[in-house]
């Protein structure tokens, strides 16, 4: 959304908040995250096999997630990436 400047000298539009989807990339990212099975890193991986010059990391998808949500789009919660230490401790795993 922008508002316009109002003032004689310049009628330019002032952006009031980042959009949170642009382009192809963003569309993709957009609808990957509407599948809640998929984790961020999934999405990542998926858009690159897309799009090989994407720049695409798992923090912009995070990024975009919440930016979605903070504009009242409904974005499945993920779970959190188990960390090392939850991970060496799993007898899944073996220790």
């Amino acid at each position: 959304m922008a508002r316009k400047n109002t003032t004689p000298e310049a009628a330019v539009e002032v952006p009031t908040q980042a959009e949170p989807v642009r382009g192809p990339i963003g569309a993709l990212v957009k609808e990957l995250l509407n599948d809640a099975s998929l984790t961020y890193a999934q999405i990542v991986d998926r858009v690159v096999a897309v799009h090989p010059e994407a720049n695409t990391s798992v923090r912009s998808v995070a990024s975009t997630a919440a930016a979605l949500r903070k504009g009242g789009t409904e974005v499945p919660k993920r779970q959190p990436a188990p960390t090392a230490k939850a991970v060496s401790e799993d007898p899944a795993h073996g220790a």
